[in-house]
Formats: structure tokens, sequence, C-alpha cells
């Protein structure tokens, strides 16, 4: 492929939007501050490696926050295996210290598979880097290990993948 000027121009602005959402974004070192989750009812069995939160769930530590209708955790021999959450829709807002950003984002599932590193966004999934640069689809999948991004439709869902990509001023 001969990239263009303009080709040129998509990529660096395509790469910096990703870049924001590296490892360090989704994984990055433990966050010191406590994790605080609120919820209408709690479902714990520690025997099945799961436990469910339902009713307005807020799940917060420092200045990450997610909100859905369920959360389910699994959790088999009290290891983190995958976190899903669900809601109308359900809603995340990750900062990044080390740029001082946010990305934001909802989606009617997201599902974080800490095994693979990856995190889904499935239905009218969103994300939003602090006001600049968005992606939107039926489903968008984040690979943290490999820092990729996969966009596209679902079985149940069909639409084109949008990008919005801000260029940011001299000033």
């Amino acid at each position: 492929m001969r990239f263009t000027n303009t080709n040129k121009l998509a990529l660096i602005v395509y790469s910096c939007f990703f870049t924001s959402l590296s490892p360090s974004v989704w994984a990055q070192k433990p966050d010191v501050h406590p994790i605080q989750v609120e919820a209408d009812q709690l479902d714990s069995q520690d025997a099945t490696g799961i436990t469910r939160y339902t009713g307005n769930v807020i799940i917060s530590q420092g200045e990450t926050q997610l909100r859905g209708d369920q959360v389910e955790i699994q959790h088999p021999n009290r290891q983190l295996h995958t976190m899903t959450i669900t809601g109308s829709p359900a809603l995340f807002k990750f900062h990044n210290p080390s740029q001082q950003t946010h990305i934001t984002g909802h989606a009617q599932t997201i599902i974080y598979h800490t095994q693979q590193g990856q995190v889904q966004l499935i239905g009218e999934a969103y994300l939003e880097q602090e006001n600049t640069h968005t992606i939107q689809g039926p489903k968008l999948v984040y690979d943290i290990n490999n820092q990729t991004l996969n966009a596209g439709s679902t079985d149940q869902q069909t639409g084109r993948v949008i990008m919005t990509l801000t260029p940011q001023s001299d000033d």
C-alpha cells in the first residue's frame, strides 16, 4: 500500500488514539485506592467462584469507575478470571495517570477477560478519549497484550464502525 500525506496523517492520529488505550490504561500498576462496590444485592458463591452484584452496581477505585445493572465476577480458586458488566448501557471511566486523561465508554455488555488480556464491548459499543477521538460500532474488542483493536458486527447486531479523529491544535 502506498501512503499519501492524508494516509500518513490518519495513521499517526489513529496510532495516537490507540496508544492511549495501551496496557497502561487497562492493566496499569495496581491502584493504591480502595475498591468500593455499591449494589442493591450481593450473591457470592465462593465454592463455585462466582459473585454477582445486582441493582444499580457501581464499582470505583480512585478515578476509575464501572457502572451497570449487574456485574458477574468469575473467580475460580479466588483468582479473577472474568468480569462481565451488563446494563442499559453498562458504563466505564478509566483514568490514565501517565497522560492525565480519561477513557470513557459504554456498551450493553462489557467483558474483561483477565487471562487473555482482552476487553470486549458488545452492543452499541462506544469509546471516547477525553473529548477527542471516538470509535463506535456493534462490537469493539481490545487486546491489551498485543495492543490491537478489532471492531465489527455481532450475530445479533449489524452496523458500521464509525471512528472520529479530532486533530489537536498547536496551541
